[in-house]
């Protein structure tokens, strides 16, 4: 969608960055139409793109702030 691939750059940008946190951050992406539909059916994936924030692997919340890095 168009949305996506707006988001597409921004997405690269923040992960590269967020991989050199102390912590690295991981950032990773899904694609609900192919392999991932089932995950995206278990988080209520509705709209694209969607961003959630997991901690320790558990899902912790929608993120709904600014689109760019």
């Amino acid at each position: 969608c168009g949305h996506c691939k707006r988001l597409k750059p921004e997405y690269a940008d923040a992960a590269g960055t967020l991989r050199k946190d102390d912590p690295p951050v991981v950032l990773a992406k899904v694609d609900c139409t192919e392999g991932g539909k089932s995950t995206c059916e278990k988080f209520s994936v509705s709209g694209y793109p969607t961003l959630k924030i997991f901690r320790k692997g558990e899902l912790s919340q929608e993120y709904n702030g600014p689109r760019e890095s």
